[in-house]
């Protein structure tokens, strides 16, 4: 579910480092015995090591439902570049087969979350779910590498630009205006006859600074 603000009452900027690490799965046909089987699975995967980069968010002040301040929400905008250059096999582990896939990403999403207050010597926990929507330029190539797929041993094209949905779990731990933020997220679109799934696990500090109230 998500919330909206019907009015902004402040405004924070957040500045600091993002560890991610991500892929995409790419999902198409593959040969089966019975027609009533699925036919659809995973039949590549690309991605990298982990890479930390800077982080440059803009969000909300905290807004909450009750006076307990537990439940609340809040919306932020950032945005992430990635460069993905291996692919995972199985047998094999992830291997460069001169295939790469780069992109950028911008999104707004509004978290729903629940709020331990002072969980650990004045430290705040939330945990909350998060959805929004945004931007998405992709480029690259892709191999397939599940031996039961149609097109097996193919090298196929990503070329997708557009506003797509995303969805995901949100962790934070915070002490006055430190941030160290935990999530999943991920856009899932389709291109040229395959579904892609963009999945992000990434850790993050931050310090927030208002910008006005």
């Amino acid at each position: 579910m998500m919330f909206i603000p019907l009015s902004v009452t402040a405004l924070e900027l957040s500045l600091g480092l993002n560890c991610s690490n991500g892929s995409i799965d790419m999902e198409g046909e593959i040969v089966v015995d019975d027609p009533e089987e699925d036919n659809t699975i995973v039949v590549a995967n690309i991605g990298d090591s982990t890479t930390c980069l800077p982080r440059i968010g803009i969000r909300s002040e905290n807004n909450y439902f009750n006076a307990r301040k537990t439940w609340g929400y809040f919306f932020e905008s950032s945005g992430s570049v990635f460069n993905f250059r291996k692919q995972s096999v199985s047998g094999m582990g992830d291997v460069n087969m001169g295939t790469s896939t780069k992109g950028n990403t911008a999104y707004t999403v509004s978290v729903l979350f629940y709020n331990f207050k002072n969980a650990i010597q004045g430290w705040s926990l939330k945990t909350g779910l998060g959805a929004g929507v945004g931007y998405l330029d992709i480029k690259g190539d892709i191999k397939i590498t599940e031996e039961s797929s149609l097109k097996y041993g193919e090298v196929e094209q990503l070329d997708y630009k557009g506003v797509t949905s995303s969805a995901g779990v949100y962790f934070e731990a915070s002490k006055d205006s430190h941030l160290f933020i935990l999530q999943m997220y991920g856009p899932s679109f389709s291109d040229n006859g395959y579904d892609y799934h963009y999945k992000d696990v990434s850790f993050s500090y931050s310090y927030l600074f208002s910008l006005f109230k």
